[in-house]
């Protein structure tokens, strides 16, 4: 369920506002294909039934009541199957806000239903994400400096954070009231801090200048004394860079403080739109996937005997096989599920290159998908200000049951026209006890891109960008026949592509330009003094006068 409330209705009088409401929210949503049925109209309230092309279906009811003399209006969307993500929910409970906000002075968001799924789904991801790093930090550190390394290697106000926390946790969850909860005890935030400690060691040398303000009586020397003697501290252990950079790049602390904001923005309840899920789940994905292949390195590191890493791959892939085998389930690893999206990739291009291939006015040009997140341009023969570029972004997961992302953009310019989501969602398999076999979990399926869809938007920017200027030919003949207005296109055919669609009207486009391959003649055209038409003196005529005129002139 869906709820909100506008309070403060801006105009002079409502008693026909919700009456007209439903008809007005149908002209707002006429070119979204939206269906409105069954309105029920009693005193205030109104109930709709709505639903899209894809049988999707929304109940909306608007209510609208004065308290204190402030008039509010409460919209409620209920959603048919509220466990599902539903699109057409969320196109109209922002198409509706941004539409009536003009006649309100606030709108309060009150209930959210696809918010809450979105923070559960992620939320989960976080907790994983973020335990996995307190095993990483633990793993090294216990390694390195010892079991009871947080003693000297923790600031003390994270130690008196820790203490102040560590017996009421221990009285909630008695279980585990007798071991090491230090790095459970503390914050996302917490666990970068200790990532990035320096352990320093006062080396004091003699400063004239403290000696002075020693015995000064002013209190504001002090802080120059602090300051000169911070100054002598050497750090003796940096645990980023003797440690934690062996495993993480440079760039993993900023991505984990953007974690750590994301990670408060979901459990303080706040709304999330498709936007900020997006955000959040791509600095998930990222952070996840450093922190597993450091702990992948941490452990093949850590342990030396070679035979038993070996043996234990062995295993794994035995296993693996097996459970292939018998539920029939594949769990493809990154370099295969990276190889599927690289072969959508490959089925796009050619859905692109099928559509326009009879367009001899525009250049396709495709790159090696497989390298380039730059995957596909498109330019026009006859307009340089654009080009259209198709980029790929990729985001694997090859844990069974998981979801990899294939995110592809269309920029006209710097400009971003439409993104588009493939989703590959691994197969899942378990072993049942009782039959003593894997049975399938979940089956591996690839949601492939909407080719009509996508087809239909890119058109669109084409039309629009890259106009077809051989199409408008017969509309500019037909205006010419009817009106008596000029022709657009030479008699003569094109040098370079032998087409009959050479300009010789600027209004129509640029004058001995072809508007079939973008070839420039106007050098070569010349009217003929006899009968005023144009003719490409590289191919006919000659001391102005075209081929026909020529001949009559030799015969008489």
């Amino acid at each position: 369920m869906i709820q909100f409330v506008f309070v403060g209705f801006k105009g002079d009088t409502d008693l026909d506002y919700l009456e007209k409401l439903s008809s007005r929210l149908k002209d707002q949503f006429k070119a979204k294909s939206l269906i409105f049925k069954d309105t029920l109209l009693n005193e205030g309230l109104v109930h709709i039934k709505v639903s899209d092309e894809s049988d999707s279906e929304c109940d909306l009811s608007f209510e609208i009541a004065t308290f204190n003399g402030e008039k509010q209006l409460l919209i409620q969307i209920n959603i048919v199957d509220p466990e599902n993500f539903n699109e057409l929910a969320y196109m109209l409970k922002a198409g509706i806000k941004d539409y009536l906000i003009k006649d309100w002075d606030e709108c309060i968001w009150l209930k959210d239903s696809q918010s809450a799924l979105y923070a559960h789904q992620l939320y989960l991801q976080i907790y994983n994400a973020e335990n996995s790093l307190r095993e990483l930090i633990n793993l090294i550190m216990i390694k390195e400096m010892g079991v009871k390394w947080w003693e000297s290697y923790v600031s003390e106000n994270l130690i008196k954070t820790f203490k102040d926390r560590e017996a009421p946790y221990k009285i909630t969850a008695p279980m585990y009231k007798n071991i090491d909860t230090m790095l459970l005890s503390l914050n996302s935030n917490h666990l970068s801090q200790i990532m990035k400690y320096k352990k320093k060691k006062w080396i004091p040398e003699y400063n004239e200048k403290v000696e002075r303000l020693i015995f000064s009586n002013e209190t504001k020397d002090l802080k120059s004394i602090q300051g000169i003697l911070l100054n002598q501290f050497e750090i003796q252990v940096d645990l980023w860079k003797s440690l934690f950079s062996r495993y993480f790049d440079d760039a993993f602390l900023e991505e984990w403080t953007t974690f750590c904001k994301n990670r408060n923005h979901i459990a303080h309840n706040k709304l999330i739109d498709k936007v900020a899920n997006r955000s959040i789940k791509e600095n998930i994905i990222n952070i996840q996937g450093k922190i597993d292949n450091a702990l992948q390195q941490f452990h093949s590191q850590a342990v030396s005997d070679e035979s038993k890493i070996e043996l234990e791959k062995i295993t794994l892939e035995n296993e693996k096989e097996i459970m292939e085998e018998e539920s029939g389930i594949k769990v493809h690893d990154n370099a295969e599920i990276n190889q599927i999206f690289n072969e959508e990739i490959s089925r796009i291009m050619m859905l692109i290159e099928d559509e326009f291939h009879f367009r001899s006015d525009l250049i396709l040009h495709d790159y090696n998908s497989e390298q380039n997140q730059h995957f596909f341009n498109i330019k026009s023969k006859l307009v340089n200000e654009n080009e259209m570029n198709f980029y790929q972004k990729k985001y694997l997961s090859d844990e069974p049951g998981s979801s990899s992302d294939l995110i592809i953009e269309i920029y006209l310019e710097q400009e971003l026209q439409y993104t588009y989501n493939i989703v590959y969602q691994n197969g899942e398999a378990y072993f049942d006890d009782e039959q003593s076999n894997y049975l399938p979990m979940m089956q591996n399926r690839l949601e492939e891109l909407d080719d009509d869809q996508f087809l239909e938007d890119l058109n669109q920017i084409i039309d629009s960008s890259f106009p077809n200027k051989v199409e408008e030919i017969s509309g500019w003949h037909y205006e010419s026949v009817k009106d008596g207005g000029p022709e657009v296109v030479a008699d003569f055919n094109c040098e370079e592509c032998g087409e009959e669609t050479v300009s010789i009207y600027d209004e129509f486009h640029t004058f001995g330009v072809c508007v079939s391959c973008g070839h420039n003649q106007s050098n070569s055209i010349e009217e003929c003094m006899r009968c005023e038409t144009y003719y490409n003196s590289n191919i006919e005529g000659g001391h102005g006068f075209c081929d026909s005129c020529s001949s009559f002139i030799a015969s008489q």
